[in-house]
């Protein structure tokens, strides 16, 4: 690499790290705390699970987690409800929520269990005692119009101060009844990234409840509750798995939601808007510390720049409750390949609407997100920024590319640019 012979001082504010391109934003503010919801609302996305396991009847729970883009409704629980220590999957499995006239049926098929807890299941992995349950929307009967929402950003923080709830059907309550609810606070600062300690009283057969807090007004789950204090002491606290990017990968994976290695490429504004003659996909400079547009040479294998790779998938939605519209957030991540990452860290694509620029932020809580709006087999990327709704386009007039560059494979150039829905005027290219 030629080192500059231009003092740091005479360079563009972007190659500094000065602006919005190189640094990142303050963390946002955690809200803890619900707005005025009861536990009856609550009750209603808690499951409770009934199924035959070492040839006698168990009792389990689960709860309904709102997946953003999934037909069917998805209900978390502890994967030793699903199957035993010898790895003979339980049967007879039945779950009942409430509004429910009967028991629905739960078929194997519909069940996916953690993939290292699948393998060895027993408590050597329990921070992977994880599972789901799909419940088609056409079910008879019908899976309730609540559930809870998740946030991976309380996935990642070294501490959770909002109270903790653990919400779920006792092993002696019958159909009609009520979940309880059994509070408490959580252990911090956390000891373990991917499981949760709680001091909240727990019993046998409350397995696969659900730890959950109130985050921006709305209850959020936390955790997969799967094991009680391993010692009776008021040191001690239950345990369960953590909900944060390692278990929803493998869970959106199983629900048709993430998307591994993904580009971001431009697709014509209308119909009577030409295709571009090469794809143009969204490229990260860690060089520039910008994101650039790259004309993609398809006949060349090569010319596909992990830079341009990212992966792709929910990162936060609001619960399902009556007379509320459901938000969710989408992250994109990249590998963070930088000296200091810890390894398998990643980087998030920030949306900085207000530097008028975006960047890579080393944490979620640091990201600005945005929602995806599919649209036939394209989607779009859209931002709300002080009641605007600002979509994310590359552009292609001669102010920021000449026409020759267009044709030309491989090379990049600044055209990312916000664009005010429904104005054909820019905000800014970046």
């Amino acid at each position: 690499m030629v080192q500059s012979v231009v003092p740091r001082s005479q360079w563009h504010r972007d190659r500094r790290g000065d602006s919005g391109h190189g640094r990142e934003r303050e963390k946002d503010l955690i809200r803890f705390g619900v707005n005025s919801l009861d536990d009856a609302v609550i009750g209603q996305a808690v499951v409770m699970l009934r199924f035959v396991k070492g040839g006698a009847e168990k009792g389990g729970n689960g709860f309904f987690v709102n997946i953003p883009g999934q037909d069917k409704a998805v209900i978390f629980t502890a994967a030793h409800n699903l199957i035993d220590v010898d790895g003979t999957r339980t049967t007879n499995f039945r779950a009942w929520w409430q509004g429910a006239d009967r028991w629905a049926q739960i078929e194997e098929k519909d069940t996916h269990i953690s993939s290292v807890y699948s393998k060895t299941p027993t408590k050597d992995s329990a921070i992977d005692d994880f599972g789901i349950i799909l419940v088609a929307r056409n079910n008879i009967p019908p899976p309730p119009t609540t559930a809870f929402g998740f946030g991976l950003r309380l996935g990642e923080e070294d501490r959770i101060d909002g109270l903790c709830n653990v919400s779920s059907y006792l092993v002696s309550a019958q159909q009609g009844d009520k979940p309880t609810r059994s509070t408490g606070n959580f252990i911090n600062p956390l000891l373990k990234e991917h499981q949760l300690e709680y001091l909240v009283p727990t019993e046998a057969g409350v397995s696969g409840s659900v730890v959950w807090v109130g985050y921006n007004g709305s209850p959020v789950a936390v955790a997969v509750h799967n094991y009680g204090p391993k010692r009776k002491s008021p040191k001690y606290g239950s345990l369960g798995s953590r909900i944060n990017l390692k278990m929803m990968r493998e869970i959106l994976e199983w629900t048709g939601v993430y998307h591994r290695a993904t580009k971001i490429v431009a697709q014509p504004l209308g119909k009577k808007q030409a295709a571009p003659q090469h794809p143009l996909t969204l490229t990260w400079s860690d060089d520039d510390k910008a994101f650039r547009v790259h004309v993609q040479d398809d006949a060349d294998p090569s010319d596909k720049p992990d830079e341009s790779v990212f992966e792709a998938l929910p990162v936060f939605s609001s619960a399902m409750l009556q007379g509320k519209e459901p938000r969710a957030e989408f992250g994109f991540a990249q590998p963070d390949t930088r000296a200091t990452a810890k390894p398998g860290a990643v980087r998030w694509v920030s949306w900085n609407t207000e530097w008028g620029s975006a960047g890579m932020s080393g944490s979620l809580g640091r990201a600005r997100l945005a929602r995806l709006e599919k649209k036939g087999i394209s989607s779009t990327i859209s931002l709300n920024y002080q009641g605007n709704l600002l979509d994310v386009v590359f552009r292609t007039d001669r102010d920021v590319v000449d026409e020759w560059e267009l044709k030309f494979p491989g090379s990049d150039f600044s055209g990312v640019a916000y664009q005010s829905r429904g104005n054909q005027d820019y905000q800014c290219a970046f």
